[in-house]
């Protein structure tokens, strides 16, 4: 079993669709699913309950998730390991961002990051709130930025910045 295929069903679960996973991955949706198809088959056991249409797991599902989110990492790691040891200097980072944040402010800040440095190779997930600082919680990312309330004491955090809201009416 290839490291891909873990990771594009830990994508599926993470993004909440195939659609999703196969963007993040950058794959066709048939790609992703012929590889969770694949999985599927390894194990002999359905992993999704196909007849929601949105991605719910079965019970080999939810379990083979923890595993397979520990293959991943333990394999990434694994790559930063071996390029420490043999002297490569690229460094990764992975950021996670609600909607908003990441589609109209993070990119341009990225670039010019990544222009000063680039030795960094940042990955940009966009998911909602929630499933960003869960993210974060897992140490499935190294850094958030959010729009909404973050709750958890033991996470570090500092606003960046604020925004005004302005409704506006007619005269009448």
């Amino acid at each position: 079993m290839r490291i891909q295929t873990f990771q594009l069903f830990c994508y599926v679960i993470e993004e909440g669709s195939i659609s999703n996973a196969a963007k993040r991955a950058y794959l066709s949706q048939p790609a992703v699913t012929k590889k969770i198809r694949q999985l599927e088959e390894h194990y002999s056991t359905l992993l999704f309950d196909r007849e929601h249409s949105t991605v719910v797991l079965t019970p080999a599902g939810e379990r083979l998730y923890h595993h397979a989110k520990f293959i991943v990492k333990e394999y990434e790691q694994s790559v930063t390991a071996i390029e420490m040891l043999r002297g490569v200097q690229t460094q990764s980072l992975k950021i996670g961002s609600s909607y908003t944040l990441g589609e109209y402010v993070l990119p341009e800040i990225i670039s010019a990051f990544q222009q000063g440095s680039p030795s960094f190779q940042i990955h940009l997930s966009i998911s909602n709130t929630p499933h960003v600082l869960a993210d974060l919680e897992e140490e499935n990312i190294d850094l958030a930025f959010v729009e909404g309330a973050v709750r958890n004491p033991e996470l570090d955090k500092k606003v960046i910045a604020s925004d005004n809201i302005v409704l506006i009416v007619p005269p009448n």
